[in-house]
């Protein structure tokens, strides 16, 4: 089974939910429906078409979830931070 075996369709895109958190699948109010950005980029070649634009969003939301929590728990300074998010998540979505 490959890696877009399984996806929904690539017109619905993918959204950052927080499921662990009280409500269920409620999304924050920085967490957008991203889907669709992400299907632009890879219908445009600028987003890798190899994963689904949902699990790619799924990755990036993960990603910005997990510096949340190491700024939080004091193992990464937040003003570096973004910098190293913003270079994470480029070399995981670009195609």
């Amino acid at each position: 089974m490959g890696h877009g075996a399984g996806r929904r369709d690539r017109g619905q895109g993918g959204s950052c939910r927080r499921e662990d958190e009280g409500g269920g699948a409620d999304r924050a109010p920085a967490e957008a429906d991203h889907g669709p950005a992400a299907v632009r980029g890879q219908e445009a070649g600028e987003v890798r078409s190899d994963l689904s634009a949902d699990w790619l969003v799924t990755v990036v939301c993960s990603l910005v979830h997990a510096a949340a929590a190491e700024v939080q728990a004091g193992r990464l300074d937040a003003a570096e931070a973004p910098d190293l998010l913003t270079t994470t998540v480029l070399a995981t979505v670009r195609a």
